[in-house]
């Protein structure tokens, strides 16, 4: 696997758009990135970058003290692994949908020196969670990688401001549209090819204008937007595609999932290798994100 990062301002969108999110199965998901929890470090390639990259960005715009911080989808625990150094004294809340991932991440975080007494996990979905919270209660709240699972993104970020004190600070990075471009690319082929009419295959994600207007109707005062891509490269795509099985990533839509007959699947491996593959044979696959900061406004 090799990596490529650019990084450049997203476009500011004042159009409120839809608040739909991802539609899907949370039971599903909860299972698969649970089955796969043991693991997950070993196989995670995107995502640690993109909890690097968003604690860069909160250590860069978060000031002062925080002592309390939450962590959504906290997956393994990379992320509040990272941050946790630089707020020594905060009481962690990991928040997750997994149970196994859960204890994951209170394994890293003690591993790191993080007290079990500063921590507290909460296996829940986040949006559900949320709305049963108190306000102003976190001075820190951040996500990585898993605000694309949201059903209600738009109301769920209005709830996650409110939970931060006045001057506390929401920070998250999300996949974008973009993601795993190529293989939606050589399904399309393969599919036009056998007379097929596309099929959504994997997850969609709202676009950057969507997180965007949501963002800001969430939020008075809007920190950072930076959207980046990362490209990965593999030996196959067999093993791309065990990969993205092995992290959860796999298809969780309530509906419009669909599998793929063996002919389907030979001819989207061989348009991808014809398409995209590169010296040695290859194959790339982009990822698309976006991290964002915003400060809840003081009274």
């Amino acid at each position: 696997m090799e990596q490529s990062q650019t990084i450049g301002a997203g476009r500011a969108n004042d159009q409120m758009l839809s608040g739909a999110g991802a539609r899907v199965d949370k039971q599903l998901v909860a299972r698969r990135f649970g089955r796969h929890a043991a693991e997950y470090d070993v196989y995670a390639e995107v995502q640690p970058l993109m909890a690097a990259g968003l604690t860069e960005r909160v250590r860069r715009h978060h000031q002062g003290l925080a002592g309390r911080i939450l962590d959504i989808g906290c997956g393994t625990g990379g992320l509040a692994a990272s941050l946790w150094p630089h707020y020594p004294a905060a009481e962690l809340t990991l928040l997750d949908l997994a149970p196994a991932m859960l204890r994951q991440a209170e394994q890293k975080l003690r591993r790191h020196g993080c007290p079990g007494s500063q921590l507290r996990a909460v296996a829940a979905d986040a949006e559900a969670w949320a709305a049963d919270q108190p306000e102003g209660g976190y001075d820190l709240i951040v996500s990585s990688a898993a605000f694309q699972w949201f059903n209600t993104p738009a109301a769920t970020l209005r709830r996650l401001v409110q939970l931060l004190r006045p001057g506390g600070l929401l920070a998250f990075a999300t996949f974008l549209p973009g993601t795993l471009r190529e293989l939606h690319a050589a399904f399309r082929q393969a599919d036009a090819e056998q007379g097929r009419a596309p099929r959504p295959r994997g997850q969609a994600y709202p676009s950057a204008a969507a997180w965007h207007g949501w963002a800001r109707a969430a939020a008075g005062t809007f920190l950072l937007w930076e959207e980046a891509s990362c490209r990965c490269e593999y030996a196959s795509v067999p093993e791309m595609l065990a990969q993205v099985r092995r992290i959860g990533a796999g298809n969780a839509l309530e509906a419009g999932a669909s599998g793929m007959s063996p002919s389907l699947y030979r001819r989207m491996a061989q348009v991808y290798r014809e398409r995209f593959g590169g010296p040695g044979g290859r194959i790339p696959a982009t990822y698309a994100f976006v991290y964002a900061l915003m400060r809840r406004e003081k009274e």
